[in-house]
Parts: structure tokens; C-alpha cells; sequence
């Protein structure tokens, strides 16, 4: 699911990396990418009709990587994505908004499938319908990046997928809900 199936080489070794708490973090720098995946990626993109493409397939990292680790290299292990939604504060929520984490899972057996940063929240349906939050993905270390409806996600069919909302922002202790911060 992560990606290192289409890759030139073998993986090299990760990079130093920690959580906020200072616990390492296992991580895996991909290879070069396999002639044509670039182009089959931009193809890809151009089927989905909400896919906008951002960024051509490079192997060095997978989304998490992209999310947690600034594009460096990639965090393929699950117990490696516990840790650092632990140590580093995050908590779910029902309410998303920018910079929020979208977290994809395996119904079945709860595994992450994928991650992405919320890079847009636009408006339902109707009125009253939930607002849709945008993602920024990277999809495994052999493709590349692309913004989408958290919906419209890429995973396999054979999963059954479960998202999850997560955030990092601070909670406001009078109302015990995450604080908005709004710059202009």
C-alpha cells in the first residue's frame, strides 16, 4: 500500500527523526522512481475528476513522510504513526478545519492505509449539508502528489476505508473544544 513496489534500487536507510517527545521514529527513503510511473501518475490525475495534480511522483517519501517528516523520507509502519499521533498531541476530531490531519484506516483490521493534510474546506451541497474538506496527498513513495476531496480518495476497493479526522491545535480550556487561531 505504501508504495516501494515500483521503485529502481532498494530503499536506503531513514534519517534521523524524532517525535516531539523526542522518540525515534523508523523511516525508509525511497529510491528513484520506475520509468513511466511519472507519466502514468499525471494520466492518473487527468481520469479523476476532482484530482487536481500538485507535484510529479519522486520516491524519496510517502505521505506520511509528506505530512510529518517535510518530504525527507517516508513512515510506512503503523506503530510508528501511533507514536507520533501520541507523543505529538494529536487527538481526533469531528470538526476539521486547515492544516488537520485526514487519516485513512482499514475497517477490517484498523491499519493506516494513508494520511493527508487538509489544505481547504469548501461548502456541501446545501446549506445545511457537512462541509468537504480538501487534502494534499501523496500517494505511497512511487506516486505523486495531488489535492483532492477527502472522499475521493485512491485506496484500493478491496479495502474497506475508514477516515478520521485528527488535530494538533491547542484546546481552549473554558469551552474543552481546539482553538482557531486566524491570522490576516
Amino acid at each position: 500500500m505504501f508504495g516501494l513496489s515500483e521503485l529502481i534500487g532498494m530503499p536506503q536507510d531513514g534519517i534521523s527523526l524524532v517525535t516531539s517527545k523526542g522518540n525515534h521514529i523508523g523511516n525508509t527513503q525511497g529510491a528513484k522512481v520506475a520509468a513511466g510511473r511519472v507519466s502514468a501518475f499525471r494520466d492518473l490525475c487527468r481520469q479523476r475528476i476532482n484530482w487536481k495534480f500538485r507535484r510529479d511522483s519522486y520516491g524519496l517519501y510517502n505521505c506520511a513522510g509528506l505530512v510529518w517528516a517535510s518530504r525527507r523520507t517516508g513512515i510506512s509502519q503503523n506503530e510508528e504513526w501511533l507514536k507520533i499521533l501520541a507523543d505529538d498531541g494529536y487527538r481526533q476530531t469531528s470538526h476539521p478545519v486547515l492544516d488537520d490531519l485526514v487519516l485513512y484506516r482499514d475497517s477490517i483490521d484498523r491499519s493506516f492505509l494513508h494520511v493527508g493534510r487538509i489544505v481547504g474546506i469548501e461548502s456541501g451541497v446545501s446549506e445545511s449539508s457537512p462541509k468537504i474538506p480538501i487534502v494534499l496527498s501523496k500517494w505511497g513513495h512511487d506516486l505523486g502528489e495531488c489535492v483532492h476531496f477527502a472522499h475521493d480518495h485512491g485506496i484500493d476497493s478491496s479495502y474497506t476505508v475508514t477516515l478520521e479526522f485528527w488535530t494538533d491545535r491547542p484546546i481552549d480550556e473554558k469551552s474543552n473544544e481546539s482553538t482557531r487561531i486566524v491570522i490576516r
